[in-house]
């Protein structure tokens, strides 16, 4: 086998992914895209995405579906058939020819150029003629939907990262950084050096697929004048951008999809007359797309994303607003409204007879009939609420609805309007949620983990310390990750909290050289070069996901079969939760309820108690 000749080492992410670290880095492009051409045949069920990066491969599956021992064994039986066939010595797929106008041209397009010149001891001309000589290919996609890492820089034009990254890199800036370049994609934050501006689009929901590079492509820059850059920019700019063929040689063009129109939704519907910040859109995430940056985004608490869709009324709806702060403003009109929460907030119903009394609600339905106003007040002490409506209908991009900043999708701002054609019935819960329970307690939260694949890096003291002390939720937290505060995970060199970039998910703790961890949550990037001591398994992720800052957290370790069987019992938890959801918000020994039951089954002949499982 190839892990026997240590060519392949397996490390799991808690009980839903591998991490395959491939020594010889090389062959990565290679068994990439075997291992994509068999997912795209349908020979890998149960994957959800496959990402490659410089010397490791992500395997992403669900356990519901396959298990982790017969997703290893499968991926080395078609890696060992690549391997045969000579696989690795495949020619990359495309080659491209990106025209780019360096900050020699235009000095605001490349503002480091001079300073990089400085360092490296060259002039300007020089280094633009080196970086546009090299010949690249992209190893690894991440950090942001469409951000290609470059491999091939030469050596000479290597430096690390800035001491202070910006707060805004231009889309399009040219950069490098230790031994890659790259284009960023969109605007964001960003901590390389930037040369100089390519005027094509990189990324695309408009395309299929929406990404410009894949891995294994080769890259050779081309440089242009500040005329050329202009005339390509309006030729590939606009709402659609074209897909730029011309620079591309081998593979198939993407298909360009014009946006339709859609008409304005009829018949009842939910309209956002105030939004709260951090209020999104969410469903249980996006799959098949983190091999080009795409993180799978979803709710925080997938399991009070159904219990909301269950208390409006409509169990089989996947989706749900999630809320992290009050001050919302929703109405119905053109129809009644049957809505959902999840979580405890305090709400006002307003109407044109003026407003019902606030009440807190806690797991519970209301109807909001047509021209009402629902006042989100305030919340309860956790990170989110979940709001559903019976019925709601709304568009989804890559398969899915779930809002994603970096993909400019989803965002919810006042005038949002929704249709929802739905009529269910609003429902409460009547069993304890013990969820609920734990998030508004006071006891530490009981975080269980799987080992991560930089582990070792921690001497033993250290390992001994993250299971032995509690850490500190921080304020520093968002949909990427939450950073915890407590004692010092120091790895055993200082080095040694870096690694090359490799594939990450929600649940990696990383290890960042000051030694407080950060825990990814589900806007993570797609590849990270920090250490991981370990992955929070799926059921806990969610309760450190609610949690407010100030509360204490101890982890717990697991082996991935207590994983796994961890995994089982929380989706049977949150099927029977969901059982306990009563229609009408019917108390649970109300007349009304008690006449729902057929009690005369229940009656049973006191002389054979056994029949009844009495004794």
């Amino acid at each position: 086998m190839l892990s026997n000749d240590k060519i392949l080492r397996w490390f799991p992410y808690a009980d839903s992914a591998w991490l395959i670290r491939i020594d010889e880095g090389a062959r990565v492009p290679a068994f990439y895209r075997a291992l994509h051409r068999a997912w795209m045949a349908g020979k890998l069920d149960g994957i959800l995405d496959l990402v490659p990066a410089m010397r490791s491969l992500g395997i992403f599956f669900d356990p519901e579906r396959t298990d982790p021992r017969t997703v290893r064994q499968r991926i080395e039986a078609m890696l060992e058939v690549a391997t045969a066939l000579g696989e690795e010595s495949a020619e990359p797929g495309r080659r491209w020819r990106i025209p780019v106008c360096y900050g020699d041209v235009v000095p605001e397009f490349g503002p480091d150029l001079g300073e990089v010149a400085q360092r490296l001891g060259m002039s300007p001309e020089a280094v633009v003629r080196a970086h546009a000589d090299g010949c690249y290919r992209v190893e690894a996609i991440g950090f942001l939907p469409g951000f290609a890492y470059m491999g091939g820089l030469p050596e000479r034009l290597r430096l690390p990262r800035r001491e202070t990254p910006r707060t805004q890199v231009p889309p399009g800036s040219l950069a490098v950084a230790d031994a890659y370049t790259a284009i960023y994609p969109s605007p964001s934050p960003g901590g390389w050096h930037l040369l100089g501006r390519c005027p094509l689009p990189l990324f695309s929901l408009a395309w299929s697929p929406p990404g410009l590079f894949a891995p294994g492509d080769e890259i050779r820059f081309e440089p242009v004048d500040a005329a050329t850059f202009a005339a390509l920019a309006a030729r590939y700019g606009g709402e659609v951008p074209s897909w730029p063929e011309e620079f591309c040689t081998g593979g198939t063009p993407a298909a360009v999809r014009t946006p339709a129109e859609v008409p304005p939704p009829a018949g009842a519907r939910l309209v956002w007359e105030r939004v709260a910040p951090g209020t999104t859109l969410q469903d249980r995430g996006r799959f098949g797309w983190r091999h080009l940056g795409v993180s799978s985004a979803g709710a925080l608490a997938p399991s009070w994303l159904a219990l909301a869709a269950a208390l409006a009324g409509d169990p089989a709806l996947g989706l749900a607003f999630e809320m992290s702060l009050p001050g919302s403003v929703l109405r119905a009109e053109g129809g009644d409204l049957t809505i959902g929460i999840a979580g405890v907030a305090r709400v006002r119903v307003e109407g044109a007879e003026g407003a019902r009394p606030a009440r807190w609600l806690r797991h519970e339905g209301l109807t909001l009939t047509a021209g009402e106003r629902l006042v989100i007040e305030r919340l309860g002490a956790m990170r989110a609420v979940y709001l559903a409506v019976a019925g709601l209908q709304v568009p989804t991009v890559l398969g899915s609805a779930a809002s994603d900043r970096w993909l400019g999708w989803g965002a919810i701002t006042p005038g949002a309007t929704f249709a929802a054609d739905g009529e269910g019935v609003p429902g409460r819960l009547v069993a304890p949620d013990p969820l609920l329970a734990e998030i508004e307690g006071e006891e530490p939260l009981r975080l269980r983990f799987v080992w991560g694949p930089q582990a070792h890096r921690f001497p033993e003291a250290m390992r001994a310390t993250w299971t032995s002390e509690e850490f500190a939720v921080t304020a520093r937290a968002d949909r990427m990750g939450v950073r915890l505060e407590g004692p010092a995970l120091r790895a055993e060199t200082p080095a040694a909290h870096g690694i090359v970039s490799e594939p990450s998910m929600a649940g990696c703790v990383q290890v960042p050289a000051d030694g407080q961890p950060i825990v990814l949550l589900r806007d993570a990037q797609t590849i990270g070069g920090y250490a991981k001591i370990a992955t929070v398994i799926e059921p806990d992720l969610e309760r450190l996901a609610l949690a407010l800052p100030g509360r204490r957290v101890r982890f717990v370790a697991v082996d991935v079969e207590e994983a796994l069987q961890l995994r089982r019992q929380w989706h049977h938890a949150q099927e029977s939760l969901i059982r306990q959801v009563r229609r009408g918000g019917l108390d649970f020994l109300s007349p009304e309820r008690l006449l729902e039951l057929n009690l005369i089954d229940g009656v049973c002949d006191a002389r054979d108690q056994r029949e009844c499982g009495l004794r």
